[in-house]
């Protein structure tokens, strides 16, 4: 993984590129990527995820659930829920609403609309994209965009009429059922995408993990964000714009 890197920097520097970004998931400590001119930033993609092993049985996997997800998910069916997976245009515009009910309640924010139907069209077309839509007697209650790769499935967006998802926890059935459709399709994990570090009740993503532990699995702690300039002046004012934007978000 050394190597890479230094691989990567050689080859950063002939391109007259400014820096680097990197997100290890390798054989490489944050000591050895300082001493490669490494300096970690915020991080990009999530540093902290969770991991379900879809090689184990589905007993396995429901003995893995937390009674709360457990109970919803045996009630899918009482309860009037259905899932289903869907590349129609108006399904995807359902998604795009729900991501902005989930903002207005969850103050958080998103990509632009653009971002997720280019995304949509490109990885869609490639069988990566996978989006799923739950209803609830027949109304639409959740949808999440889901990326397959590598033999793992990645819980990657999702959001949901927030009021109406509060009382029928259709969010709950429509991943358990994305998982076990992904163990069918013979992928080896599924990876729930961005927690908080075990035991930080503070974390900005505290309470989706609670949500997403509800799954099991295991915890997976990756390095983070690096970057490692290669040219330092312009990487210094670039730095300091970063800082300033932050400032003022």
């Amino acid at each position: 993984m050394k190597a890479a890197v230094a691989s990567l920097v050689s080859s950063a520097t002939k391109l007259q590129a400014d820096f680097v970004r990197l997100e290890p998931q390798g054989f490489i400590t944050a000591s050895k990527l300082t001493q490669l001119g490494g300096r970690q930033i915020t991080e990009v993609d999530p540093q902290y995820t969770r991991i379900v092993d879809l090689t184990a049985d589905e007993a396995v996997l429901r003995d893995g659930l937390t009674s709360g997800h457990r109970n919803p998910i045996n009630g899918t069916q009482r309860r009037g829920i259905t899932i289903r997976q869907t590349d129609a245009t108006a399904d995807f515009e359902l998604f795009l609403t729900m991501l902005a009910n989930t903002a207005g309640h969850s103050h958080v924010l998103f990509y632009p609309e653009d971002y997720y139907r280019h995304l949509f069209e490109v990885l869609g077309s490639a069988g990566v994209a996978k989006l799923y839509l739950a209803e609830a007697e027949g109304q639409p209650v959740a949808a999440a965009l889901f990326y397959d790769w590598g033999g793992t499935r990645y819980y990657a967006h999702a959001g949901a009429y927030q009021e109406l998802n509060r009382r029928v926890k259709a969010s709950v059935s429509l991943v358990w059922q994305a998982l076990l459709d992904a163990k069918a399709a013979k992928m080896r994990r599924f990876d729930l995408w961005g927690v908080a570090p075990e035991g930080d009740d503070t974390h900005h993503l505290a309470n989706l993990s609670r949500f997403k532990h509800g799954f099991g699995g295991t915890q997976l702690d990756y390095l983070g964000t690096w970057d490692v300039p290669i040219k330092r002046h312009k990487y210094q004012l670039y730095s300091l714009y970063r800082k300033l934007r932050s400032l003022n978000s």
